[in-house]
């Protein structure tokens, strides 16, 4: 409840999400510019990453897609 309280301590865990079609991608609140994103392989961590993507760290996924469960 700390981070729900203090909306300044909360910025770093804040994106905003922008829908790109059937995909999203999800922007840093403390950071413009830097987004989420991940790799190919099983049970790589989420990073930042800047557009068009980062150099040190090949072919970085941004565009994630949502699929709604019933």
């Amino acid at each position: 409840m700390e981070l729900y309280r203090s909306p300044k301590d909360s910025r770093g865990f804040t994106f905003f999400r922008r829908d790109t079609g059937l995909t999203s991608r999800f922007e840093s609140a403390a950071f413009p510019g830097w987004f989420l994103c991940t790799v190919p392989e099983a049970d790589q961590p989420l990073r930042l990453s800047q557009l068009p993507g980062d150099a040190s760290w090949d072919h970085p996924i941004m565009d994630f897609y949502f699929q709604q469960c019933d």
